[in-house]
C-alpha cells in the first residue's frame, strides 16, 4: 500500500488564504475554487502518493498504471461537488477524491487482464509491460490503498446513520 504523505506544508490551506486575499472574498461566503486549482489539488495528491516500496515488483506496475495520464474526473467532480457546499478542501476531502481516482485504476488494470489489453492509453498495457500476474497483485494493492485513502475521510463529512443499517431494518 503506498505511503500516504502529506501535501507541502498545508498546500490546500495556503492555496485557499491566498485566493481568498486576493479576490477579497466575505469569510461568509463559500469561495469557490478555480476548475484549475481543483485540478492542481488532484494531480498534487495524486503525485504525493510513495510507491517506491518493495517489493518493487508489486508498487512499480501501480506506479506505471497512475503515471500514464487520464482525465482523473472522478476526483475533481468530487472536490468541485464538496467546493458547492464548503471552501475547506482540506486533507481529509482530497484523500477520499484521490481514493476515487486509485480505485477507478484498480478497475482499468483488472479490465485489461480481462481483455488481454496491450495498450492503455497509447502505451502498453502493465499486462503487457509485465504479466497479468503481475498486474492482478498490483491492483490488489491499488485496491487496498484506495481503501486505506477513504478511511482518512472526516467522520464529521459522514451520515450518522450507516447505509447500510437501511437495508437491515427492512
Amino acid at each position: 500500500m503506498a505511503k500516504i504523505a502529506k501535501f507541502n506544508g498545508g498546500f490546500c490551506g495556503r492555496l485557499q488564504e491566498k485566493l481568498k486575499k486576493d479576490y477579497l472574498c466575505s469569510p461568509k461566503i463559500c469561495f469557490m475554487f478555480q476548475q484549475e486549482l481543483i485540478n492542481e489539488i488532484v494531480e498534487k495528491g495524486l503525485m504525493s502518493l510513495d510507491w517506491t516500496m518493495q517489493p518493487q515488483s508489486l508498487y512499480e506496475p501501480v506506479e506505471y498504471m497512475l503515471s500514464i495520464g487520464g482525465k482523473h474526473i472522478r476526483p475533481k467532480l468530487c472536490l468541485t461537488s464538496y467546493n458547492l457546499f464548503s471552501d475547506n478542501i482540506g486533507q481529509t476531502v482530497v484523500w477520499p477524491a484521490v481514493a476515487l481516482e486509485v480505485f477507478h485504476q484498480f478497475t482499468l488494470l483488472h479490465d485489461d487482464i480481462m481483455d488481454k489489453a496491450k495498450l492503455r492509453r497509447g502505451v502498453p498495457s502493465v499486462v503487457a509491460k509485465w504479466d497479468s500476474n503481475s498486474a492482478l497483485l498490483s491492483g490488489d494493492a491499488m485496491l487496498v490503498t484506495a481503501y486505506t485513502l477513504l478511511e482518512k475521510i472526516d467522520a464529521k463529512l459522514l451520515p450518522q446513520k450507516r447505509v447500510w443499517s437501511h437495508f437491515l431494518e427492512n
